[in-house]
């Protein structure tokens, strides 16, 4: 839902206005994704070094990203959608021989420094799962 849409709509629950935002974190986003259109702002839970995380939601050429920065700007997470043909190969082999008969629906890719992890929903049966894997179709450690 964009911006104006919760304004209008009195507020979403959870959504910021920019000016509720601090300036180092709008700063980040736009140096790192000057395309992109804001869609909200949100105060997150997200380990953050012991300061407040912000979620930009947003697009940027089509593709859906949700962007998590500390306040002081530095940049925590990315996630962005993902085709799932773009899908590394043991990532599908891993949902597929893990979750049997399993249908993917869709992904993301999430960005943490160096890491890139796949995060794919899927649905097996009458329900709808998701499960997060490493490039070579393993779970990370835990957090």
């Amino acid at each position: 839902m964009s911006l104006f849409a919760c304004a209008v709509a009195s507020g979403c629950a959870g959504h910021l206005q920019k000016s509720e935002v601090p300036k180092p974190v709008v700063a980040a986003f736009a140096a790192r994704f000057p395309s992109a259109m804001v869609e909200a702002y949100s105060k997150e839970k997200h380990p953050c070094g012991g300061q407040d995380c912000y979620e930009v939601e947003s697009t940027d050429g089509g593709v859906s990203k949700d962007v998590i920065v500390a306040a002081d700007g530095r940049i925590v997470e990315v996630e962005e959608g993902l085709g799932l043909e773009r899908l590394p190969g043991p990532v599908v082999a891993a949902v597929k021989n893990r979750f049997p008969q399993s249908t993917l629906k869709r992904a993301e890719k999430i960005t943490r420094g160096q890491q890139t992890l796949y995060e794919v929903v899927f649905r097996q049966g009458w329900r709808t799962r998701e499960v997060v894997l490493d490039g070579l179709g393993q779970e990370p450690p835990a957090k």
